[in-house]
């Protein structure tokens, strides 16, 4: 499936993961291929990609970083907003995204 955000100023949004393999509902998908880790050898990847399709972003005024969270550390890593970036990562990775600052418009 695919979903797109779009958050503007004002939003608010909790770390969280896109899907996790071990918790999907009883489905054809869970009837062939089961309840297993993502990164499982020889099962399907879960995976979410964050694709900005925007012209220009002034990343120092709007801000809207997309935030990732690492477990073991507790340490952040932003990633920005930028014309053409394309993201790929797994969809148990904990992020949030960020809302726009208000200069956005």
């Amino acid at each position: 499936p695919i979903t797109a955000n779009a958050p503007v100023y004002g939003d608010t949004f909790e770390f969280h993961i896109d899907a996790d393999p071990m918790q999907v509902p009883p489905s054809p998908w869970a009837d062939i291929f089961g309840r297993y880790p993502n990164r499982s050898r020889e099962k399907p990847r879960f995976v979410s990609v964050l694709l900005y399709l925007n012209d220009v972003w002034e990343a120092e005024e709007w801000g809207a970083p997309t935030a990732f969270l690492d477990p073991p550390t507790q340490e952040l890593y932003e990633v920005f907003p930028q014309p053409g970036r394309c993201v790929i990562m797994d969809q148990d990775i904990s992020h949030t995204v960020v809302a726009p600052r208000k200069e956005t418009g």
